[in-house]
């Protein structure tokens, strides 16, 4: 992999130098994060150097190679880090020409430079299509249905974005420019909500605190999204509140969306999908009146969602005026009711 471009000593010593510097300059974010670096420091662009022919031809395989991820924080200070990257995602996998990525990080090297060495894996989002402006329009529409999310619930996974070029280690001049975001890791995560990390399968939407439940269920349902599941642990991350003791789950992954509507997007005939767009309800309602109670505050976050959608997407107008009709259509109070929301049948609705 590495090592057979003369061009790539000169960045193993730019590593080396910058790597001290940081050193040097670090000890005051003794607890932390990378994630909460990249946010402290108002990161805004980053380079990743790194096999992009492994990357892109070994995507199957998931298979790590190794990467330097360079970037400059608020004083200038140039930071580099190195680390293995690698592709992740499964059915994106097969349908983006640049998959989704895991970032693998060296604990001794955050804790070299002061940060903490806890949090070490992260996934980043990226543009998926060779066809930028698709994919990066793609990539900025889930990347606000993580920000929607975020406004309703503290139980969601933060984010951050960038804009990034990948450089080829073995021909330097092969760049792309792009635009990705990092989501906390599943670690982080748990220790911010001060829960455990739940990887058993078979658990149920009966096991599951209630509220959580009924925040994702109608959540999954805003957004179009039936690529989820409880008992399969499926774009779902599932924790344990050892204070209160219960469970919650926390969503992720929302590209196979209507909200998104990504050119692999198929509906779902199984789940009574009669299009992309239709939305259905995945789960059964287990109290009526919480869950009109989770309705209720939905409404009362229409407009900061609203915000997300007009102040965040650069996307084509005719996109926008889409994702406009599909969000008005779901918070429509003329419709917007347990009466309303299209599900499988009646007995799963109501959870018999």
């Amino acid at each position: 992999m590495f090592g057979r471009n003369q061009d790539f000593i000169f960045f193993i010593l730019l590593f080396l130098l910058l790597s001290s510097n940081s050193i040097a300059s670090s000890a005051e974010n003794e607890t932390i994060s990378f994630f909460d670096y990249l946010k402290s420091q108002n990161v805004r662009s980053v380079e990743v150097i790194t096999d992009l022919n492994f990357i892109k031809s070994n995507k199957d395989k998931k298979e790590e190679t190794e990467a330097i991820v360079l970037f400059r924080i608020s004083d200038g200070t140039k930071k580099a880090f190195n680390a293995k990257l690698s592709a992740r995602g499964v059915f994106r996998l097969s349908n983006c020409e640049f998959p989704p990525l895991k970032l693998n990080l060296k604990k001794s090297e955050l804790e070299a430079v002061g940060l903490t060495r806890n949090f070490d894996k992260y996934k980043i989002v990226t543009h998926c299509s060779d066809e930028l402006e698709l994919g990066i329009s793609n990539l900025q529409k889930e990347l606000a249905l993580y920000q929607m999310y975020e406004v309703l619930t503290p139980q969601s996974y933060q984010t951050y974005s960038f804009s990034v070029i990948y450089r080829d280690v073995h021909d330097l001049e092969w760049t792309i420019e792009s635009e990705a975001f990092i989501l906390e890791s599943k670690k982080e995560l748990a220790d911010r909500l001060g829960a455990e990390i739940v990887e058993d399968l078979g658990l149920t939407s009966e096991d599951i605190k209630i509220e959580h439940y009924h925040n994702v269920l109608l959540y999954q349902y805003m957004v179009g999204n039936t690529d989820w599941s409880i008992q399969l642990s499926k774009n779902l991350t599932i924790l344990f509140d050892t204070t209160q003791m219960e469970y919650i789950i926390v969503p992720y992954d929302f590209d196979f969306t209507s909200f998104v509507a990504p050119s692999y997007l198929r509906f779902d005939s199984r789940y009574g999908q009669e299009e992309v767009h239709d939305r259905v309800l995945m789960g059964p309602v287990w109290n009526r009146e919480n869950f009109h109670t989770t309705i209720d505050r939905f409404r009362e976050k229409e407009i900061d969602i609203m915000q997300i959608l007009e102040g965040s997407l650069s996307v084509p107008n005719q996109e926008k005026n889409r994702l406009r009709r599909f969000m008005k259509d779901f918070f429509d109070h003329q419709t917007f009711s347990l009466k309303k929301i299209k599900k499988m049948d009646s007995d799963f609705l109501l959870g018999r």
